[in-house]
């Protein structure tokens, strides 16, 4: 009636990686995937699954289409800690970037962003889809030469996160904000800032 202590004794022995490359190679992938991205909260099995699904996602043989459907999955499910430090092994990165930040889980990408080989290639896309608050306030954790202030800058302005930019004027590159563009908008828009 309780939980047999034998059975943790038995997972120790086992080697998870053989374990999950036999699957990989008698199992439908895609089920396989589906099965580990939908493991049942609360389960032992939850949040490993999903680990394990990510970190292995390159051995799986799935289209690049069905990888990102699995990202955006887990991302949905609340797991996007388990797809950014993983971000490279998906194709559509800036949508799966994105997705963590509508999803309300920025902090995943924060997290990551100064461990990445390039984090540059976020940048642009992430602008584009209205992200310029996110990349503003993770700033300081992109490589110098990497992110074009002045363009950025230029993109809060125009998605009105004026006060955003002023809060964060530190970590802007000295010479990359146009105040007088800056000031114009202000009294433009009839903003005041103290």
């Amino acid at each position: 009636y309780k939980r047999d202590p034998r059975i943790d004794n038995l997972l120790k022995l086992r080697d998870s990686d053989k374990d999950l490359t036999m699957l990989i190679e008698k199992v439908d992938n895609m089920q396989l995937a589906q099965v580990m991205a939908l493991a049942p909260e609360g389960s032992d099995f939850h949040r490993s699954a999903s680990y394990n699904l990510v970190s292995n996602l390159d051995k799986f043989e799935l289209s690049i289409e069905d990888k990102d459907a699995i990202g955006l999955q887990l991302i949905e499910d609340f797991k996007a800690d388990c797809v950014a430090p993983n971000l490279n092994k998906f194709y559509d990165k800036v949508f799966l970037a994105q997705a963590m930040i509508e999803y309300q889980q920025p902090y995943a990408l924060s997290d990551v962003i100064e461990n990445m080989d390039d984090p540059s290639y976020l940048v642009d896309g992430l602008i584009d889809y209205g992200s310029s608050d996110f990349i503003t306030s993770n700033l300081d954790k992109f490589e110098p030469g990497s992110v074009d202030h002045a363009l950025l800058a230029q993109h809060l302005i125009e998605e009105g996160f004026d006060g955003w930019l002023i809060a964060h004027l530190d970590k802007f590159e000295l010479g990359s904000i146009n105040f007088t563009t800056l000031v114009e908008h202000l009294v433009d828009t009839k903003q005041t800032f103290v």
